[in-house]
C-alpha cells in the first residue's frame, strides 16, 4: 500500500513538470508566406521590354529604308523600276510579318517569349540583309 501513494505522487509530479515545461517553451512563430523574389520575372520583363523596343526601332528604320527604295524605283528606268518595285513589295511584306511577330512577342507568355524572340530576331536580321542587298543592286 505504500507504493500506491508514492506512485501517485510521482505521477502528479511528472504531470506538473510537463505542464510547467510547456508554459516555459516559447510559442512557435506564426507562419508567414514566403516573400516573392522580384528577380527572374522582373528581369525577364525588363529584357522583353528592351528587346521589343530595339526590334520596333529596327522595324521602323527598315520601313524608312523600304520607302527610300520605292522612291528610287520611281526615279529609275522602266527595266530597273519593275525589279525594284517587286523587291520593295516583297520587303514590305516581310516587314509586316516581322511587325506581326513582334506583336505576338509582346503578348507572349513567359515560356514562349524566348522562342518568339529568336523568331523576331531572325526575321529582322533577314529583312536587314535583304534591304542591304536591294540597296546595292
Amino acid at each position: 500500500m505504500k507504493i500506491l501513494p508514492i506512485a501517485l505522487g510521482l505521477a502528479l509530479m511528472v504531470a506538473a513538470v510537463s505542464v510547467s515545461c510547456d508554459k516555459l517553451r516559447t510559442p512557435l512563430p506564426a507562419l508567414q508566406p514566403a516573400p516573392v523574389a522580384p528577380g527572374p520575372s522582373t528581369s525577364q520583363d525588363d529584357e522583353r521590354s528592351i528587346f521589343t523596343q530595339e526590334a520596333q526601332k529596327d522595324i521602323d528604320d527598315l520601313r524608312v529604308a523600304i520607302a527610300s527604295l520605292r522612291a528610287k524605283a520611281e526615279a529609275a528606268g522602266r527595266d530597273i523600276r519593275s525589279k525594284l518595285v517587286e523587291e520593295a513589295t516583297q520587303l514590305e511584306a516581310d516587314r509586316q510579318d516581322a511587325q506581326q511577330q513582334l506583336g505576338k512577342l509582346k503578348d507572349a507568355s513567359v515560356d514562349s517569349w524566348r522562342h518568339l524572340k529568336e523568331a523576331v530576331r531572325g526575321s529582322v536580321d533577314r529583312l536587314k540583309g535583304a534591304v542591304e542587298r536591294a540597296r546595292r543592286d
